[in-house]
Parts: C-alpha cells; sequence; structure tokens
C-alpha cells in the first residue's frame, strides 16, 4: 500500500538549505521514492496553515518510507535541514475503499 511522507517546511536559512536539496534526489533514490508536490504558498480553503513550504513524497509502501528516512544516506542531509529549517513531518498510508 502506498505511503506518503508529507512536510511543513519553514526554511530559516535558505543558502544552507540549499545543501540539503542538493543531496536530497541521491537519498531518495534508492528508495523507489518519488516526489508528488512541493509547494512555497499552498492554498489555504479552511483553517489555517503554516506559513511554509509544503512537500509530498510517495513511497511503495511504509516500511520504504521508513528505510529512506532512516537510511545513513537521508540521516545525513537530514542533519543540515535541521539546521536550516523548522520540519514538521507525517506519514499516511494510501486509503482503500472498505470491502
Amino acid at each position: 500500500m502506498t505511503a506518503y511522507a508529507i512536510g511543513h517546511i519553514t526554511i530559516t536559512d535558505p543558502e544552507k538549505y540549499k545543501n540539503y536539496e542538493v543531496g536530497f534526489f541521491a537519498a531518495l533514490a534508492p528508495f523507489d521514492g518519488s516526489i508528488v508536490a512541493v509547494d512555497d504558498a499552498p492554498l489555504v480553503l479552511e483553517g489555517e496553515a503554516p506559513n511554509a513550504r509544503v512537500v509530498v513524497l510517495s513511497f511503495p509502501d511504509h516500511e520504504t518510507l521508513n528505510a529512506w528516512y532512516n537510511s545513513d544516506a537521508y540521516q545525513a542531509i537530514a542533519s543540515i535541514r535541521h539546521e536550516a529549517a523548522e520540519s514538521k513531518i507525517i506519514t499516511i498510508r494510501e486509503f482503500e475503499l472498505p470491502t
């Protein structure tokens, strides 16, 4: 079942954050992950949303998503993100109609 990682990322140091972006694709590729959407100015239909970048990633399943997130390659660049941005990251599973 497809799993998604959704991030709200407030970039506090754009120059340092570029170093995170440079390594991101190489860390994502071995896990068959894909970028579904990135938006720096998402449209809010209801309520309040953080004034932040929204990123949606897709993975074949939750196990693969967790393997990517905990991989040495991703954790090496995640430390850059931690220094250059404030982030909230959640995971969700694909919806399946009840049978």
